[in-house]
């Protein structure tokens, strides 16, 4: 069985990515660009919203409730 790790903090890099750091102190960078096609997410087109990446409830988040 596979143990999922909270997130704890999040950078926005270049592009679309986020460095992501979890609790373990495990770090690794997301790439959302999967994300953009899907009506859900295509907010995160704009690189200026996607900038806005939060962490709430130890995952990410962004503001209008759209979380990954």
């Amino acid at each position: 069985m596979e143990v999922l790790h909270d997130i704890v903090a999040a950078r926005p890099l270049e592009g679309y990515q986020i460095r992501v750091t979890f609790d373990t102190g495990e770090s690794g960078v997301l790439d959302c660009t999967r994300y953009l096609a899907h009506p859900y997410w295509s907010r995160l087109k704009d690189k200026s919203f996607c900038d806005m990446v939060r962490v709430d409830y130890r995952t990410l988040t962004w503001p209008d409730d759209i979380v990954i």
